[in-house]
């Protein structure tokens, strides 16, 4: 199989996922798939400090900036040129409040509070676009959060599990919470599927391949379900169980 350019990939992965989510989600933002795929560095990460000082300047692109910073615990994706290691501390600045793959516009905040300092976070980071205004020239360590709030989840522990809280998972009367090992193997479901899917150069939606549209949607179709689950009121335990069934089912129709 021939190899695929990393930012052909990307886009391939874009073009799939804009269709998935336009048509099977009410809110216009990024799932574990596509967070898993088109972030160039995704890691769950311990948060060691959140500074927000009102006026605060990026010195090259004179932005208001937040510094964050983090312990990597875990590398479950890296496209970067860097040597991401487990230990490591990595930072990266959420600009002006306005977070998100510039070229695919921008999707929620991302904001990081003091009373998150400790907690396990699951991130999805992007470099910036060094070719636009806003890009930050020579920052080859400084990242961005990819797709806002959505690219960032608090990780809390639950009777000895680390659950992942996602967004879309919040009630009135529970917080509902996904095991993290069944977040990462949906994750990295989808950066396999990308590496089989051997697509060239797609300029548009329409020149992606149906096939690799349908297996990146009914992979998508996993957290529908999730969702829809959760706001019927089922319980945790029950939509854990139906996550985990779902997965095994649609992984084993493609073939993975």
């Amino acid at each position: 199989m021939k190899n695929v350019n990393v930012k052909c990939l990307i886009c391939i992965i874009v073009f799939a996922l804009t269709v998935v989510n336009q048509a099977e989600s009410e809110r216009a933002a990024p799932d574990l798939v596509s967070l898993a795929v088109v972030g160039e560095l995704v890691i769950v990460g311990k948060l060691l400090a959140a500074e927000v000082i009102v006026g605060k300047l990026d010195d090259q692109t004179q932005v208001v900036y937040t510094d964050v910073i983090v312990e990597v615990v875990q590398v479950i994706r890296n496209t970067t040129e860097q040597e991401i290691k487990v230990g490591s501390t990595i930072n990266f600045r959420p600009l002006g409040g306005q977070i998100g793959n510039r070229k695919g516009g921008i999707v929620g905040d991302a904001e990081f509070g003091k009373e998150e300092i400790g907690n396990l976070l699951l991130l999805s980071l992007i470099r910036p676009h060094r070719a636009t205004a806003g890009g930050k020239m020579g920052f080859d360590t400084i990242f961005d959060v990819f797709g806002g709030e959505d690219g960032k989840h608090t990780i809390k522990i639950k009777d000895n599990v680390p659950m992942v809280h996602l967004f879309w998972m919040e009630r009135r009367d529970a917080e509902i919470g996904l095991p993290l090992d069944w977040v990462l193997e949906l994750m990295n479901t989808a950066i396999t599927l990308a590496s089989k899917s051997p697509v060239q150069n797609p300029k548009t939606p329409d020149d992606v391949p149906a096939e690799v549209k349908f297996k990146f949607r009914r992979l998508s179709s996993i957290e529908k379900s999730v969702r829809q689950a959760a706001w019927d009121g089922l319980s945790e335990a029950r939509i854990i169980r139906i996550a985990r069934a779902e997965l095994a089912r649609v992984k084993e129709e493609l073939g993975l």
